[in-house]
C-alpha cells in the first residue's frame, strides 16, 4: 500500500524545510482570508470599471472574468519557483500591502488611458480590447495568484497536506466576508475609487497587524503612512469625479450615480445633455428622430389607444410623442430606478400625471398581471446581454399576450442594417421575426433609423404618413413631407424577405439570439494586428494547462470548468424563472464561496483511508448533479406556475456544487505528486484555468447554442469522463 501511495503523493521530506526557519502558520489564515476579501470586491469593481471604460456587453464580462482566471492560475503555476530550496521570501506584510495598492493605481490608468489609446468616441475593437484588458489585469491577478503558493510556503509544517486545502478554504472564506460585505454596505451605489480606497485601507490595517508581528519595519512604516494618507484623502478630494472626467473629454459631468444595474452619468456639451449609462450614449436632448419612430409606428396603427406600457426608455423624450393621443395611462417599466430619476431632474417628459412609473424588471412586472393593454412599446437594446435576451423570447412573448387587448399592438426595435443585410444580422433580425411571427398573425417591419418590428394578430397598416396625417398629429419627422410611404414599404419587402427563412425561435433556455446578437457586434471590427498576440496568449495557455495535466490535476481541471459552467447555468435559470438576478447574484456566489470553504475544510478532515477512491466518487457526483439539474430546472417552471419559491432550491444547490469542487481539490492536493509548493501552484492554477475557460466557452458558445440541456449533459459528460481516467490510473 505504501509502494501504490508514493504514486499519488511525494512522502520525502520538502528539501528545503531544514532550510527555511519555521514560521507559526497563525498569521498565514489571516492573509488567505485578506486574499480572499480583496480578490472578491477587486473583481466586482473592476467589472463595472471595464464594462463603462470599455463600453461593454455580457461578452466583455466574459472575457473580463476568463482573463481574471486565467491570469490568476499562471500566477499560481509561477509560484512552483518558490520551492527551490534556501531562498530567502518577504515577509507576509507585503502581501496585503501590494494588494491593497495595486487596484487603486490599476482603475486610476483604466480611466486615464482610455482617450490616450483611442480618439474619444471610438471603441476598441474585441482583439484590442482582449489584449489591454490583459495588461490592466496582469499586475493584480499574477501576484494574487502567485500570493497562495507563497502563503504555502510560508506557512509550512510537517501535516503538509493539509495545509493546502486549509488555506484555500480561509480565501473561499475571505471572499464570502467580502462579497457579504460588499452587499451589506450597499457598495453598489458607493463610486468605485471610494470603495477601493476603504480596501486599501483595510489591507494596510491588516499589514499593519502583521509587520507588527514579524518585526518588519519597513512594511510597518509604509503601512502606516498609506493608512493615514488614504484617511485623508477620503476627504479632501473626490477621486471619483476628478478620474471619470477623463472618460468624458471636453463635456461636464452633471450627475453620476453607480447603481446595481450599471454607471449612470449626465453630461452637458454647451445646450446639450447627454445621457449615458455604463459608458454607452443612450441618448441626447431633443432626439425627435429616435422618439417619434419609436412611437408613430405603432400606436398610429390602433384606432383608440387608451392604455399603453412602455418598457424603457420613457425619459428620452419618448412619453411626450405617446401623449399625443388620447391615452388615458401609461405604464412605464424601467429596471434601473437612477435613469427615471435623471428623467425627473433634466428633463421634462416624465411630469404628466397620466404617467406611472414602475421601476421593476419587465418580466416580474408581466406576471402580476395588473392589467391589459391597447399598445406595448418596447425600447430596449439589441439582446446582446442574457438579461434582456429574456425580453425577446418565445416565452415572453406568449405572457405579454395575456395582457393583451384584441386589438393590441406591440412595437420593439433592432439596429438598422440600411440597404445590406450581413449574414449576421439576417440571422439576429431571423430569429426574432420567427419568434414574433409565432406568437402573433401579423408583423411588418418598418425600416428607419432602427428596424422596427410591429406585431399584432388584426392586420398592420403600411402607410404610416397617410395614417399620420388622417389623425391630425403634430409630428416633426414621421410625416410624408420627410418620409415616402412607397420608399417605407419596397425596403420593408427587400428586409423581410431575406429574413423569411432565417434563424431559429429564440427560447428561454435555448437564447440562441443571445449568441446571434454577439456575433453582430464582433462582426463589425476589422482583422486586427492584434490577434497575433491574443493567439500567443491562448498558446501559452494551452501548452501550460497540457504541460502540467494527469491523471490526477486532470480531474481539478474539469472540475474547475464545470463549477463556473454550471454556476453560470444556476444564474441564467434563476434570472429566466425569475425575471431578474442582480439582487440574487451576491447570495449566489456567497453561497459558492462558502460551499468551497465548506468542502474545502470537509476534504482535509477526510485525508484518510483510500483517498483516491473518494476522489473518483467526487467526480462522479458532480457528473451527477450535472444530469440532474435540467431536470430539476424544468421542474422549477412548474413550480414556479404554482407560486413556490425556488429561491432555497438555488441557494442549496450552489452550495452543493461548491462543496463538491472544494472536496475535490482537498483530495487532488493530497493525490498530487511533489513538494505542497509544487501541489498547491498546481492544483490552484489548474483549478482556476478551467474556470477560466469555462467561463466564456459555456456562456457565451455552448448556452446558446445548445440550450441549458445540452449544456448540461455534456458537462456532466466530461466529468464521468474525467473519473473513468482517474480509476484506470488507479488500476494501472
Amino acid at each position: 500500500m505504501a509502494g501504490r501511495r508514493q504514486i499519488y503523493t511525494s512522502t520525502k521530506p520538502w528539501s528545503s524545510a531544514k532550510k527555511t526557519p519555521h514560521r507559526a502558520d497563525s498569521t498565514s489564515p489571516l492573509v488567505a482570508l485578506c486574499l480572499g476579501a480583496t480578490a472578491i470586491v477587486t473583481q466586482i469593481v473592476f467589472l463595472r470599471e471595464f464594462l463603462n471604460v470599455f463600453q461593454g456587453n455580457e461578452l466583455v464580462i466574459g472575457i473580463v472574468l476568463s482573463l481574471w482566471m486565467a491570469i490568476t492560475g499562471l500566477g499560481a503555476l509561477t509560484g512552483r519557483l518558490l520551492e527551490k530550496g534556501g531562498q530567502k521570501i518577504a515577509p507576509l506584510s507585503t502581501i496585503p500591502l501590494v494588494l491593497g495598492l495595486l487596484p487603486l493605481v490599476t482603475a486610476f490608468y483604466l480611466r486615464y488611458a482610455r482617450n490616450l489609446l483611442l480618439e474619444p468616441g471610438m471603441i476598441f475593437d474585441l482583439a484590442q480590447f482582449i489584449v489591454f484588458s490583459f495588461l490592466f489585469l496582469l499586475p493584480f491577478c499574477f501576484t494574487a495568484g502567485f500570493a497562495f503558493p507563497f502563503l504555502v510556503r510560508a506557512a509550512f509544517t510537517p501535516r503538509a497536506n493539509k495545509i493546502i486545502p486549509r488555506l484555500y478554504a480561509w480565501e473561499a472564506l475571505g471572499s464570502v466576508l467580502g462579497g457579504s460585505a460588499f452587499s451589506i454596505l450597499a457598495a453598489y451605489f458607493i463610486p468605485a475609487f471610494k470603495m477601493l480606497t476603504f480596501l486599501a485601507l483595510f489591507n494596510c490595517v491588516a499589514a499593519l497587524f502583521l509587520a507588527l508581528k514579524e518585526k518588519a519595519c519597513i512594511p510597518f512604516f509604509f503601512s502606516l503612512f498609506l493608512l493615514i494618507g488614504g484617511g485623508l484623502s477620503l476627504k479632501a478630494l473626490n477621486l471619483d469625479l476628478l478620474t471619470r472626467a477623463y472618460l468624458f473629454p471636453h463635456e461636464r459631468i452633471i450627475y453620476f450615480q453607480d447603481t446595481p444595474y450599471g454607471n449612470v452619468t449626465v453630461t452637458t456639451l454647451g445646450a446639450q445633455k447627454n445621457f449615458y449609462e455604463n459608458g454607452l450614449l443612450l441618448s441626447s436632448s431633443e432626439d425627435i428622430i429616435t422618439a417619434e419612430e419609436s412611437v408613430h409606428y405603432a400606436m398610429a396603427q390602433h384606432p383608440a389607444p387608451r392604455y399603453v406600457l412602455l418598457i424603457s426608455g420613457g425619459f428620452l423624450g419618448l412619453t411626450a410623442e405617446i401623449l399625443k393621443y388620447p391615452v388615458k395611462e401609461i405604464h412605464y417599466v424601467e429596471l434601473n430606478p437612477a435613469l427615471t430619476e435623471i428623467g425627473r431632474l433634466y428633463t421634462p417628459h416624465l411630469s404628466d400625471p397620466r404617467i406611472r412609473i414602475v421601476n421593476m424588471d419587465a418580466r416580474l412586472f408581466l406576471r402580476q398581471k395588473r392589467h391589459t393593454y391597447d399598445v406595448v412599446l418596447m425600447n430596449l437594446p439589441e439582446p446582446q446581454t442574457a438579461q434582456v435576451n429574456r425580453l425577446y423570447t418565445d416565452e415572453f412573448f406568449q405572457e405579454l399576450k395575456c395582457l393583451l387587448e384584441p386589438k393590441a399592438i406591440v412595437s420593439l426595435s433592432l439596429p438598422s442594417s440600411a440597404d445590406y443585410l450581413s449574414y449576421e444580422a439576417r440571422e439576429l433580425k431571423g430569429s426574432i421575426l420567427k419568434t414574433l411571427k409565432k406568437n402573433f398573425h401579423h408583423v411588418h417591419i418598418f425600416p428607419g433609423e432602427k428596424d422596427f418590428m410591429v406585431a399584432s394578430d388584426t392586420p398592420i397598416e403600411t402607410n404610416i404618413t397617410t395614417l399620420i396625417e388622417e389623425k391630425g398629429l403634430p409630428t416633426r419627422y414621421v410625416n410624408k413631407y420627410y418620409l415616402s410611404d412607397e420608399v417605407l414599404a419596397r425596403r420593408s419587402k427587400f428586409i423581410t424577405e431575406r429574413l423569411e427563412k432565417r434563424g431559429a425561435v429564440n427560447k428561454d433556455f435555448f437564447p440562441i439570439a443571445y449568441h446571434r446578437s454577439l456575433l453582430l457586434w464582433i462582426s463589425q471590427f476589422d482583422r486586427s494586428i492584434w490577434a497575433w498576440p491574443i493567439a500567443a496568449f491562448a498558446l501559452i495557455i494551452m501548452a501550460v494547462t497540457l504541460r502540467y495535466l494527469t491523471p490526477i490535476t486532470a480531474g481539478i481541471f474539469v472540475g474547475g470548468f464545470s463549477a463556473s459552467a454550471l454556476e453560470v447555468v444556476l444564474l441564467l435559470s434563476f434570472q429566466v424563472l425569475y425575471g431578474f438576478v442582480y439582487q440574487m447574484l451576491s447570495i449566489i456566489i456567497t453561497a459558492f464561496m462558502a460551499g468551497l470553504a465548506f468542502g474545502a475544510l470537509g476534504g482535509a478532515r477526510w485525508l484518510s483511508g483510500n483517498v483516491m477512491k473518494k476522489y473518483i466518487l467526487s467526480q462522479y457526483a458532480l457528473a451527477f448533479l450535472s444530469f440532474l439539474l435540467p431536470l430539476l430546472l424544468l421542474g422549477g417552471k412548474v413550480a414556479i406556475g404554482a407560486h413556490i419559491s425556488l429561491t432555497p432550491f438555488f441557494i442549496v444547490t450552489t452550495f452543493i456544487l461548491a462543496g463538491i469542487i472544494g472536496t475535490e481539490f482537498s483530495f487532488a492536493s493530497h493525490l498530487s505528486a511533489g513538494t505542497p509548493i509544487r501541489r498547491a501552484a498546481q492544483i490552484y492554477g489548474l483549478d482556476l484555468i478551467g474556470s477560466a475557460l469555462g467561463a466564456i466557452i459555456v456562456s457565451v458558445f455552448i448556452i446558446p447554442l445548445w440550450g441549458l440541456l445540452w449544456s448540461c449533459t455534456t458537462l456532466g459528460c466530461l466529468n464521468a469522463i474525467s473519473g473513468t481516467i482517474a480509476f484506470l490510473y488507479r488500476k494501472g
